[in-house]
């Protein structure tokens, strides 16, 4: 049973499994892989490690552990741990197939969000879109560093593309009205974020950057709402009353500030003792980029910088995105932000 086809291979994969005993633990790292932005890039790298474990030759099992190592995030563990481990990976994947779109997706994903080398990503993702048309993700990252890099309308289109490919892919879906929040689209990224709630109720990232991106807008009932709803997925289940009571009682007395504050500080809790606010290990919703975004809502400029400069050591992925984050136009002619943009390249 050489070459064992998969049914799904994903989008720009190749698939070829030459040891069938390895073709269920792979596909159950491809699903659960796809479902990054839910916090399941964990238990795809068990599956795909013990797929690669019986089949060393998976080019495509190597190209999706580097698509969930590239992101620290996603793996709830420090960049210094995962990015040589993504490099590792990819390389191996395009040493087995040199044509994988997904693996120069990834190396493209390494060149932008780790090494800043923004020629070497935009070769990478033309690449991949030349490997293959039809790949939604490599539309996607492309339509990502576009906007990123300045060419705003041109990425929101290819991202727009990569939705008309895929139109079913939440993350893609969750992308996109990040990057209308982004470029300052704010009522066209609530109604996205709205739009992926009503398909899925449960992807709980699209919450959370709902209630963002209504207190961009300046929509505080509303965004305190969505973000208590957020909460209710992202708490630990033992200490969700007590941090959703004292949130709405911050509230209820104080108003949106007295609210973020609060919330500020259940987040430094978790920070000193990861685990107890948060379902998510590693501090998901506390590392320094997310604590940047806190301080900078709140006006505390030093914090704020502080927190940048750790999320760039960490290489936080969304590091390339603080040019057009909304909560950091405050910070925009601080030193220490032109320094760190600089160091970017944004």
């Amino acid at each position: 049973m050489a070459g064992v086809a998969s049914a799904w291979p994903g989008q720009g994969s190749r698939l070829s499994v030459t040891v069938p005993a390895a073709y269920g633990p792979y596909l159950q790292g491809l699903v659960t892989s796809h479902r990054w932005q839910a916090g399941d890039c964990p238990a795809a790298e068990r599956y795909l490690l013990e797929a690669i474990a019986i089949d060393p030759g998976i080019a495509d099992a190597y190209a999706r552990l580097a698509f969930c190592y590239v992101f620290p995030d996603r793996m709830r563990r420090p960049g210094w741990e995962t990015i040589p481990k993504a490099r590792a990976a990819v390389g191996r994947a395009l040493a087995l197939d040199p044509r994988m779109s997904l693996a120069h997706v990834v190396a493209g994903q390494l060149a932008m969000h780790v090494d800043f080398d923004w020629a070497a990503a935009e070769r990478e993702f033309v690449r991949a879109i030349e490997l293959d048309s039809r790949d939604s993700q490599a539309q996607i990252v492309y339509g990502e560093f576009l906007y990123a890099s300045g060419r705003r309308q041109r990425g929101l289109n290819t991202m727009r593309d990569a939705l008309m490919q895929d139109p079913l892919d939440m993350n893609h879906q969750v992308a996109f009205g990040f990057a209308l929040r982004n470029v300052g689209r704010l009522e066209e990224a609530a109604s996205q974020f709205g739009r992926v709630l009503e398909t899925d109720p449960a992807w709980t990232i699209a919450r959370f950057w709902l209630a963002y991106t209504e207190f961009d807008r300046g929509r505080h009932d509303a965004a305190v709402t969505d973000y208590l709803v957020f909460l209710e997925q992202a708490v630990a289940a033992d200490r969700l009353p007590e941090v959703t009571g004292s949130l709405t009682v911050a509230y209820n007395h104080g108003g949106w500030r007295a609210f973020w504050r609060r919330e500020l500080e259940w987040a430094e809790a978790d920070n000193r003792a990861p685990g107890t606010v948060w379902r998510s290990p590693g501090s998901y919703y506390s590392g320094p980029y997310a604590m940047a975004r806190r301080y900078a809502r709140l006006g505390n400029t030093e914090a704020a910088l502080g927190a940048l400069e750790s999320a760039l050591e960490y290489r936080h992925h969304l590091m390339v995105f603080i040019a057009c984050e909304p909560l950091f136009n405050a910070l925009h002619e601080e030193p220490r932000f032109v320094a760190l943009r600089k160091r970017i390249g944004v």
